[in-house]
């Protein structure tokens, strides 16, 4: 889908956003894992992931993780791989983007995706408890069960830039 086929609003249509959550802001990753059903934590974009997440006051996010990658490369030597060579950089980053909703009671915030990189979430909506202690934010994912496996993900971010 083209990206100029979203709907906008001009600004001037737009009221003067209210005082924002305290989720407002940009935030750097600090660490990325998942937790199996026994506690057992793994990295899960390997052990030198970086990522940011941004909420702003109009209710848009995204968020950008890219994993542990293989050594850089310059962008001849980039165009000049066969696709197959490319896709060890495209499976170790992630990112996605829409609009989020807070429940400060509850502690959750809601992301409803608009495009992924990852094509099977565009559209969902993810539901992830926060937690916000001085400059950290974690996100916690509600257990899924993969292979058998039950399994959930936790992403710890400290703030890059204070709130808009």
């Amino acid at each position: 889908r083209d990206l100029h086929s979203f709907p906008t609003r001009r600004s001037s249509d737009l009221a003067p956003p209210p005082p924002g959550p305290v989720i407002l802001g940009a935030w750097l990753l600090v660490s990325a894992e998942t937790l199996d059903e026994s506690g057992q934590s793994s990295p899960a974009f390997g052990r030198m992931a970086s990522g940011m997440l941004v909420y702003d006051r109009s209710g848009s996010m995204s968020l950008q993780v890219a994993g542990e990658r293989p050594a850089l490369v310059d962008i001849e030597t980039y165009e000049s791989l066969r696709p197959s060579e490319r896709m060890v950089f495209l499976d170790n980053y992630y990112a996605y983007f829409g609009m989020f909703e807070v429940d400060e009671v509850k502690h959750v915030v809601t992301h409803r995706v608009r495009a992924s990189l990852r094509p099977n979430e565009t559209g969902i909506t993810y539901r992830r408890q926060f937690g916000i202690e001085g400059d950290r934010l974690t996100l916690a994912s509600p257990p899924e069960t993969h292979d058998g496996r039950t399994l959930s993900s936790r992403l710890i971010f400290v703030r890059a830039l204070p709130p808009p």
